[in-house]
């Protein structure tokens, strides 16, 4: 019995990790939801092809998901961090650019992937052509490989 519970435990510990490393980081974001188009404000902090999962708690404990097909609009605020990386790459500054491009790549992984229309150009997938560009013009071609 000892070696069921301990094969129980460390499944339901795998499986805990993987399920934490497709969130994003929460982003403060107003949904527009339904036939009566309602804002619900909240903090995304994943997206697949069907559906966005939103937390009432600016650390994004207890998402709930949200069919993608009953949002009619995202409006999306702007994080700190993401702030920063675009002043960066405003000022040309594509070195440091590539860095925190590369961090927020990370940060935001978990909305990137989604190839729902409504999600077209979120942080994520932005994050991803910015890290690229500034490899780019920075000569960083190697690193464009990996």
């Amino acid at each position: 019995m000892k070696i069921e519970y301990k094969s129980v435990f460390i499944g339901t510990l795998i499986l805990s990790l993987l399920s934490s490393s497709v969130m994003a980081k929460p982003i403060a974001a107003t949904l527009t939801i339904g036939k009566n188009k309602q804002d619900f404000p909240g903090y995304v902090t994943k997206a697949d092809d069907n559906n966005i999962y939103i937390s009432q708690f600016e650390n994004g404990v207890n998402a709930a998901g949200y069919s993608l097909a009953s949002v009619s609009e995202i409006s999306w605020r702007e994080p700190d961090d993401w702030k920063a990386a675009m002043d960066l790459w405003n000022s040309n500054n594509y070195k440091e650019g590539s860095v925190a491009f590369q961090k927020a790549m990370e940060d935001y992984k978990g909305i990137a992937n989604s190839k729902h229309p409504i999600m077209k150009d979120n942080i994520g997938a932005q994050a991803v052509f910015y890290y690229m560009e500034c490899l780019r013009r920075t000569g960083q071609f190697n690193s464009m490989m990996e």
